[in-house]
């Protein structure tokens, strides 16, 4: 089941960071842009038809409103933009970096993980 939920997020990862091109690399993006582009984003895996149903998201992402996605910590490089689905009671951390590409799609207990990791390095 672990393995199965990694290659989903990894997959999700993939497609987040190919589904935004509308930013040119060399632009800097801020924090209400990058919001939008994750919104965007959660939307189409939430309800496009051709994604297979490991990598496609819960349905009711595609409602997710501006009041469901936080910044949780903003670095040099990126944002970590923490996104709550009140109807399934899901928490997804974001990683997007400042040119509009999303980095890193996490559940809750995998972002807990890999912040412990961070800190400790």
């Amino acid at each position: 089941m672990k393995t199965f939920i990694i290659l989903f997020l990894l997959v999700l990862t993939f497609v987040y960071t190919t589904a935004n091109k509308k930013i040119k690399d060399n632009q800097v993006v801020e924090l209400t842009e990058a919001i939008k582009i994750i919104q965007a984003t959660t939307k189409k895996l939430a309800l496009k038809e051709n994604v297979s149903s490991a990598d496609k998201l819960d349905e009711s992402w595609s409602d997710a409103s501006n009041h469901s996605f936080d910044l949780f910590e903003e670095t040099a490089k990126t944002f970590i933009i923490k996104g709550y689905n009140a109807k399934n009671r899901q928490t997804l951390y974001f990683i997007i970096d400042k040119h509009g590409h999303v980095r890193e799609v996490m559940g809750a207990e995998y972002f807990s993980a890999y912040s412990k990791l961070l800190k400790s390095t």
